[in-house]
């Protein structure tokens, strides 16, 4: 309170009630300044990078890929309607958005694009995504909409890679050299945990973490990954339900908050606020112009982050890549690798299966048959896989082995009266 405020001042600092009254009016003119204050910067998509005609290079990529079949009118009309969307919204060209999505997973094809970008033709085209749209009746909207584009809303989408080192290592990285000082990797704020918050406040208020506290702290029940630790602590919802907090059960926690009940009251003030910064773990910001030029940078372990975290990156107009890693698809493309070495059969960098380019990273053999990696639900004994995943053995399948993933798979593989499975 201000009273409080004062007293600090006025006892520790000798301040008088004029002087303190100055800085507090000071504080007031400041602040004003900034009332209605908006970053006027406009999104930086890297389009410097890339050829001028937006329209005549999305052409030459999609002949590149080989995926587009002109002679559908479903495919051409499809097309028509994003390039619309994305190249004649009338409030940005998001063309190079996609440009550059495309040179990422060219760059280093061990990976797909996943999410809502699955409802996009335009990254089924570009070899971002590898499913079509169009066959699964995918949902283009789901992903981004008009609306959402005039509004400011830009494309987002993830990108999963076996390893990204190849990308993103500070010195031999793709993207460090191809883009220079306009690519950066996106800082995030590390939030007071409850161990660190009751720590901290006992070395505020009596110079050091008293053994009772120190042994108490390490009793604490943690959260889970995805859990907030003031939602662990205090409840949450799971799965339709309600997850009781560990105030509840957790009996060190309880004793610490019998003991030290004013201690309490600051910790659950501190929980959840900044306490320094970090790297992001996935999310990469690739503009127009060099970044610290419009984004304040740092650097932290020798590579070059912005200070502002994604969401303030995207509100001064950067763009945010997140490229993730997926260990699984590590696995999965030793696995492609050693079925070519031992199939001893020559495999082009690029074949035609079903009227459509495929990469030979992506080819898979079966009694010296070409098989695309990302149709293989096409192959005969592909009915047995589905039956064991809808099973629930899923152990090894990202986002599929989670509890909640697991418990509604087998509504997925249900018999007919008949007993045919469905």
């Amino acid at each position: 309170t201000g009273d409080e405020s004062f007293e600090y001042f006025h006892n520790k600092m000798g301040m008088t009630d004029i002087e303190f009254q100055k800085i507090t009016q000071n504080n007031i003119d400041w602040a004003s300044r900034f009332k209605d204050f908006k970053f006027e910067t406009k999104p930086s998509l890297p389009a410097s990078f890339y050829p001028k005609d937006t329209l005549h290079y999305v052409g030459e990529l999609i002949t590149k890929h080989g995926r587009m079949d002109w002679n559908n009118k479903g495919y051409v009309e499809r097309l028509g309607k994003e390039i619309d969307l994305f190249h004649k919204n009338g409030t940005l060209d998001l063309l190079p958005y996609f440009f550059s999505a495309e040179e990422i997973c060219s760059a280093y094809e061990h990976g797909p694009g996943r999410g809502s970008s699955g409802g996009v033709l335009l990254a089924y085209l570009l070899g971002i995504t590898h499913v079509d749209p169009l066959e699964f009746g995918l949902s283009l909207e789901r992903f981004i909409t008009l609306e959402r584009i005039q509004s400011g809303k830009l494309p987002d989408i993830d990108m999963d890679f076996g390893s990204r080192d190849p990308l993103v290592d500070p010195e031999t990285g793709y993207l460090k050299k191809r883009f220079g000082d306009c690519f950066a990797q996106i800082s995030t704020d590390i939030a007071l945990k409850l161990k660190s918050s009751v720590k901290d406040v006992a070395r505020v208020k009596y110079g050091k973490v008293p053994f009772d506290i120190e042994e108490l702290t390490k009793k604490f029940k943690v959260a889970p990954q995805g859990v907030s630790d003031k939602d662990f602590i205090f409840g949450y919802e799971k799965d339709g339900g309600w997850e009781p907090g560990s105030i509840e059960y957790d009996d060190a926690l309880k004793a610490y908050v019998k003991k030290y009940p004013q201690d309490w009251e600051l910790v659950q003030k501190l929980l959840g606020l900044s306490r320094g910064k970090s790297r992001h773990a996935s999310a990469y910001l690739i503009c127009d112009s060099p970044v610290n030029e419009f984004i304040p940078t740092m650097k932290m372990n020798g590579i070059e982050c912005t200070q502002y975290t994604a969401q303030s990156v995207e509100s001064v107009g950067g763009i945010k890549y997140d490229l993730l890693v997926v260990n699984s698809l590590k696995d999965i493309y030793c696995c492609v690798d050693l079925i070519q070495k031992l199939s001893n059969m020559s495999i082009p960098d690029s074949v035609k299966i079903d009227g459509k380019a495929v990469p030979k990273s992506q080819i898979v053999l079966k009694d010296n048959v070409m098989l695309n990696l990302w149709r293989l639900w096409d192959a005969p004994d592909a009915k047995p896989v589905f039956d064991s995943l809808a099973e629930g053995n899923t152990e090894t399948v990202f986002q599929l082995n989670t509890p909640g993933a697991v418990k509604y798979l087998s509504y997925f593989n249900q018999t007919r009266p008949n007993g045919e499975k469905v």
